[in-house]
């Protein structure tokens, strides 16, 4: 196990390293960003991948892809849903410039459209960057109801930083994807979270099994699993295996 950090050109260069060994038989992946640029490396040496990541699209790039991992889609028919209980019609989306981010929207249009919401403002930002003061004051003109921030964890801090800053855009509500509890997202400081909405992962993937396993690890380990351990999907994972090989013992996992 290593971290790729997120970064595409270290997951294919550790995917290289570990393919140079005959015995790797699958591979685990997370993020979208990584998970993209590793499947097509390990779809030409006929390597199983799993990959945790949200981008649904990802399963299109190979037929030795399994993504056990709540989706895009999900999270915007939470998020449009929320969003329609509250009466809230104008809709301002400040978010990543990563593809996986242009394919959310997607899902955001389809659901909100069924639920007669509209989009006005949407402001893009780099995954460097850490100033929003310029595309936050394009979304306050625009007058919307609601915010919704989509980024990947690290530029929440500054985001919600310079939301609160302005007392003008701090009074618009503003909604938070998953990655809001990530944690290079949960370095701020708490007051940051106070009034901010977040679509947090037991409201888009729930059972009663997934709360008793995390339970079980917060005991265990005095302290609650992150959102990838959240819902064990590597566990999920290694069940499945386990149910096909006793189905197929003498295939080959």
């Amino acid at each position: 196990m290593e971290d790729t950090q997120g970064d595409p050109k270290n997951a294919v260069t550790l995917a290289n390293k570990y393919l140079s060994n005959p015995d790797r038989t699958i591979f685990f992946v997370t993020t979208s960003k990584a998970s993209k640029a590793v499947i097509p490396v390990t779809d030409k040496a006929g390597i199983d991948t799993v990959a945790f990541a949200s981008d649904p699209d990802i399963t299109k790039l190979s037929n030795h892809v399994i993504r056990p991992y709540m989706s895009f889609a999900t999270e915007q028919d939470v998020i449009t849903d929320f969003i329609a209980s509250k009466g809230w019609k104008r809709v301002a989306f400040i978010r990543g410039d990563d593809q996986a981010f242009a394919n959310e929207m997607v899902y955001f249009h389809e659901f909100a459209k069924k639920k007669g919401l509209d989009l006005i403002v949407e402001e893009i930002f780099t995954f460097q960057q850490r100033d929003f003061r310029a595309s936050y004051q394009k979304i306050l003109q625009a007058k919307p109801d609601v915010i919704i921030a989509l980024g990947w964890g690290f530029e929440v801090p500054a985001l919600l930083g310079q939301y609160k800053e302005n007392r003008f855009l701090s009074k618009i509500p503003l909604i938070g994807g998953y990655t809001f509890l990530t944690d290079p997202a949960m370095k701020g400081k708490q007051e940051l979270y106070d009034g901010i909405f977040v679509v947090a992962f037991p409201r888009a993937i729930g059972s009663n099994k997934i709360e008793q396993l995390r339970q079980q690890i917060k005991t265990k380990f005095g302290k609650a699993p992150n959102q990838f351990l959240d819902y064990a999907f590597a566990y999920d994972y290694l069940m499945m295996l386990k149910e096909a090989y006793k189905m197929n013992p003498t295939a080959k996992y």
